[in-house]
């Protein structure tokens, strides 16, 4: 839960040294099949896959200007052991027009199809616990990943927001007054009154609310708290 005097509380973290690039996939068989599909994604396997694990999954939406890629970004700082990871792409082309570069719009219609599609897929070939599925969103991804959350919480773990836009409080759809679900926030302006009053509400809602603290920049250092926080709510977890 959130109040005004926790405000503040962080997450315990620590400087780690840059993890081990998680496993290359490209000799899998049948990822080619993703160059042709309507929504294209990465996906990134921990090192020494086990079939036989059900691992817990990180789905990234990445900022603006970005692409699938961005996963490929993150989880060797989060884990190289602990997760598949998914990379959706956002289904514009960037205000930069170069090459790669994709954005979101606001509505979330087509982030929801692209999330269905590759789901579908990576729940069907992978070994993923499909109730261990946290979102991972950056900047405008960010923004989506809430959205995506709130339209069906019960089907996340969890959702993990870094450096969202400046409006991400605005774009928030009116909250229910038992919202449940898990959230962990990095790179968030603390000053902005829009910021703590949604915060407030998402925790007088019944959210659970934690910040990083470590700056979204430092990812080794980001990346080791979004670990921990994921392994912990796991750990409880009735297997």
């Amino acid at each position: 839960m959130w109040s005004q005097s926790n405000r503040l509380s962080h997450l315990a973290t620590e400087a780690v040294q840059v993890a081990t690039p998680v496993a290359d996939i490209a000799g899998h068989a049948g990822l080619s099949r993703q160059l042709l599909q309507q929504h294209p994604f990465a996906l990134a396997l921990p090192e020494n896959y086990e079939p036989g694990y059900a691992y817990p999954l990180i789905v990234s939406l990445h900022a603006n200007g970005g692409s699938e890629q961005h996963i490929h970004g993150w989880l060797p700082h989060i884990s190289s052991q602990n997760y598949v990871g998914l990379g959706l792409r956002g289904p514009k082309l960037d205000r930069s027009c170069m090459p790669g570069r994709f954005c979101w719009p606001q509505r979330r219609a087509k982030a929801q199809e692209s999330l269905n599609s590759a789901l579908e897929e990576i729940l069907e070939d992978w070994s993923v616990h499909p109730h261990r599925i946290h979102l991972l969103g950056e900047g405008a991804g960010a923004s989506i990943a809430l959205k995506l959350w709130m339209r069906r919480p019960e089907r996340f773990a969890g959702v993990v927001c870094l450096q969202p836009t400046a409006d991400w409080a605005e774009q928030l759809p009116p909250l229910p007054g038992d919202l449940s679900g898990r959230l962990l926030f990095g790179g968030l302006n603390l000053a902005n009154s829009d910021t703590i009053a949604a915060l407030d509400g998402l925790g007088e809602a019944g959210v659970d609310l934690q910040l990083i603290d470590a700056p979204t920049t430092d990812r080794p250092a980001a990346g080791k708290a979004i670990d921990r926080w994921i392994m912990a709510n796991i750990g409880t977890a009735i297997l």
